[in-house]
């Protein structure tokens, strides 16, 4: 979610909300992009992103034997 989003980029130097929402409106909307993907990954902190990452690995080498 967006509001995640801010949260972790206000923690970096010199980044504010008002450049963060100067980038945002320049970028593709987030269900835009969404519905061109193949594959999504959310890390939205409800569900570790290692272990999706690692399911996700599995599912391609699966997908290769």
């Amino acid at each position: 979610p967006e509001s995640l989003r801010l949260q972790r980029i206000l923690m970096r130097e010199g980044m504010t909300e008002e450049k963060f929402y100067s980038i945002v409106r320049n970028q593709i909307a987030e269900e835009e992009r969404n519905s061109m993907a193949d594959i999504t990954l959310v890390n939205d902190e409800n569900e570790p992103l290692l272990q999706k990452i690692i399911n996700l690995h599995h599912y391609f080498l699966g997908k290769c034997s």
